[in-house]
């Protein structure tokens, strides 16, 4: 089975793309958005899976480049469903922040979905190390928010591990940290489902490159 998915991967039958925005006021909370042009990148060495444990993969990153002058977000695709139900798989992943700015978030992308214009579409959580979560919406290459930078007490805060689950009840899609319910909201606009499933990674402004990188290992948990 894990050579089937090796080679699975290996030939690209995974979606394994990046995409890259400049300061969409969701980079960082606490900053204001000073551009709103969405730009793509296709990045995808900087999501490393491990070929001895196919579901775990690290971003790892000390380019300068790649920080911008407010901070750009990565996300990369590494589940994606291959029937037409419409019926949403529960996703949970592990996320670990081992280095790297402490506002900077990271996360889970789902739901995600390109149209005949090569539009992008999709749904995701962050979290950062200092407690906090955020939740965003891009349709169509147009990115929202849902909800705006909030304190959870049911993420550990610090450099460690947090378990994160996206599950759908009827027509809410339901957040838990750790095991435990955080928030549910409504996608009024019908995002497709299934759709890919995968990883979000902000690099700061303000990280400490090249001395100290940025590193995120994520584990995805069935």
């Amino acid at each position: 089975m894990k050579k089937s998915l090796e080679k699975l991967f290996r030939k690209g039958a995974f979606l394994f793309s990046a995409f890259l925005f400049f300061s969409c006021g969701f980079n960082e909370y606490k900053e204001e958005s000073v551009n709103e042009e969405i730009f793509y990148l296709e990045e995808s060495t900087l999501f490393k899976q491990d070929m001895e444990n196919l579901q775990e993969y690290l971003f790892s990153t000390a380019d300068e480049n790649l920080a911008g002058s407010t901070g750009t977000t990565f996300w990369v695709v590494c589940e994606k469903d291959f029937n037409d139900s419409l019926e949403f798989k529960d996703f949970t992943a592990e996320v670990t922040k081992i280095s790297g700015n402490s506002k900077a978030g990271y996360g889970l992308v789902f739901c995600q979905n390109e149209n005949e214009k090569n539009e992008q579409s999709l749904l995701c959580v962050l979290i950062n190390v200092n407690g906090f979560y955020s939740i965003g919406k891009l349709s169509e290459n147009c990115f929202e928010k849902i909800n705006e930078w909030t304190y959870s007490e049911n993420l550990n805060t610090g450099y460690t591990s947090n378990l994160i689950s996206v599950q759908k009840k009827e027509d809410k899609y339901q957040i838990y940290f750790n095991g435990n319910l955080e928030t549910s909201f409504f996608d009024n606009k019908k995002i497709l489902i299934p759709g890919g499933r995968g990883f979000v990674a902000v690099v700061s402004s303000k990280e400490k490159f090249p001395e100290q990188s940025v590193k995120i290992r994520y584990r995805i948990k069935k």
